[in-house]
């Protein structure tokens, strides 16, 4: 974490109070560690503990030989200071890169639904990296807010959305120290446009002026197929024939698709 946990021991001859300093070592020298707490006059005794926020005084950096040197100081003329430093340790206060949104891609249009929000994998010394996803209808992520919550997938599946509906989306990212990012930039995707055919008791012919993201006739026909008998499609020219579904003898069925501009 960002935030060091600083543990120690101090006793004194002649004092019940003392002044603690601690500094981090930064590669090359000893530095004072600014944003801490317990720092000060602090009573004399075992298992005293402060804590420095290290993403504050030492950010976007990542070392394997960080250590910590806790001085005390009694205020007396001689003999008045004491310090001791802890081993090494891993110290991570870089933010992961390489993140952002992917997949739907900016201003794509004909989106599914229920679509999948893929983002790039982020880069990290301190893996694994965690993603956090928010969708919502307007570009402040304030109306029809979803949020995925930290999760190990760079993949998240919203909620159904509406048909015809313009979303934003956006993604930040978490490292195993947590350190975490801002949000990305944000995408927007408008999903696909319904269309209603209206049909007639009887025969119809019909064509779809648009393309089915499904072209499984079962599945266009799912809201209907109680009421369906059957379809039929010719398949041109004068060799052509005839392909058929039927919803109650599927085994008898050839035709398996309806695609856009053809009649049935």
């Amino acid at each position: 974490s960002p935030i060091v946990g600083i543990y120690y021991d101090v006793s004194d001859a002649e004092q019940s109070e003392v002044t603690i300093s601690f500094e981090y070592w930064d590669g090359s020298s000893w530095q004072a560690c600014v944003t801490t707490t317990d720092e000060g006059i602090q009573s004399t005794g075992a298992g005293k503990s402060g804590t420095w926020d290290a993403k504050a005084d030492f950010d976007e950096n990542y070392m394997t030989n960080c250590r910590i040197r806790v001085t005390a100081d009694d205020g007396q003329a001689e003999n008045n200071i004491g310090s001791a430093r802890s081993d090494t340790f891993i110290l991570d206060t870089k933010d992961p890169t390489d993140y952002g949104c992917d997949t739907p891609t900016n201003g794509d249009t004909g989106v599914s639904i229920n679509p999948n929000l893929t983002c790039l994998a982020a880069s990290d010394d301190s893996l694994p990296v965690s993603y956090y996803f928010q969708l919502a209808e307007d570009d402040t992520f304030t109306h029809g807010l979803q949020e995925s919550g930290w999760q190990s997938d760079n993949t998240w599946s919203p909620s159904t959305l509406d048909y015809g509906t313009q979303y934003f989306w956006r993604v930040k990212a978490r490292d195993s120290h947590d350190n975490q990012t801002d949000y990305s930039s944000t995408f927007s995707f408008t999903t696909v446009t319904t269309y209603d055919l209206p049909l007639v008791s009887g025969w119809n012919l019909i064509s779809l002026p648009l393309t089915p993201q499904d072209l499984d006739i079962e599945h266009l026909l799912t809201s209907i197929e109680h009421n369906v008998n059957g379809v039929a499609y010719y398949t041109g020219g004068p060799e052509g024939e005839w392909l058929f579904y039927w919803p109650d003898l599927p085994f008898l069925s050839d035709l398996h698709e309806m695609n856009a501009g053809k009649g049935y």
